[in-house]
């Protein structure tokens, strides 16, 4: 999964055809990673450091709540590990997808305020994400999970979710000319045109469905894959920390 030179945006849509198989097989939390890698483009080796005490809870008043929004706080100053840009206590709010903060949530109970926010090792992140590309035929994206980085921005931009200054602060970009490096909108049109009509069909009936399916409120259906090749992935042993 060694990434290319030129690193192009993974689509949302074959994201979330790799999220629905990943979970279909028994991976739901492996999904539920690199979707929240995409929506916050969090440098990938930053989010496999993120500790529990990190993510920040809605914030209530009594019985009310007074903001709604979750959110984490990537390289907190009391750890005294900068950013890549020399950076301390970068705020991502999960504004647009405040249904990713309550999943995160799970994964902290009976756990320790220092203890990895994901209980498996990355190892393990990498190899699921590149048999999933595999059995979907997305290696064509040449995919890597700084592509997400790169997808997360690029498809807020060609939405229009996001306006240029909402991107460039959610991804804790200090020049503009790094965000112009990240946001690709034509780069990811050609990449989803690159992508076969059956898996981004899967990837169009999964993506409505993901908070429930992550959530563990109902299967993901059937992906476009072999049982045998499913059965197969399904017998991956994830490693965990």
């Amino acid at each position: 999964m060694a990434p290319e030179a030129e690193r192009l945006p993974f689509p949302w849509l074959a994201l979330a055809a790799v999220a629905g198989l990943l979970a279909h097989v028994g991976f739901a939390q492996v999904s539920l990673n690199l979707v929240t890698q995409f929506k916050t483009y969090i440098r990938p080796g930053v989010c496999d450091m993120i500790r529990i005490k990190q993510l920040v809870w809605p914030t209530t008043q009594g019985a009310h709540q007074v903001y709604q929004w979750w959110g984490l706080v990537l390289h907190p100053a009391e750890d005294q590990v900068p950013s890549k840009t020399g950076r301390f206590d970068d705020a991502i709010w999960m504004d647009l997808d405040s249904w990713i903060g309550p999943l995160l949530a799970k994964l902290t109970h009976h756990r320790l305020p220092h203890s990895f926010l994901w209980p498996f090792a990355p190892r393990g992140i990498i190899h699921l994400f590149r048999e999933a590309c595999k059995l979907l035929h997305l290696l064509v994206l040449r995919p890597c999970r700084h592509a997400l980085r790169h997808g997360g921005a690029s498809d807020d931009l060609i939405t229009k979710r996001r306006t240029l200054g909402e991107v460039k602060r959610m991804g804790c970009w200090a020049s503009d000319a790094s965000l112009v490096r990240y946001g690709k909108e034509t780069a990811l049109l050609q990449q989803l045109n690159k992508v076969k009509p059956e898996v981004l069909d899967y990837g169009a009936r999964v993506a409505p469905l993901l908070p429930m399916i992550l959530n563990g409120e109902m299967p993901a259906p059937l992906p476009p894959v072999s049982r045998q090749a499913l059965e197969k992935l399904a017998q991956f042993t994830l490693p965990m920390r």
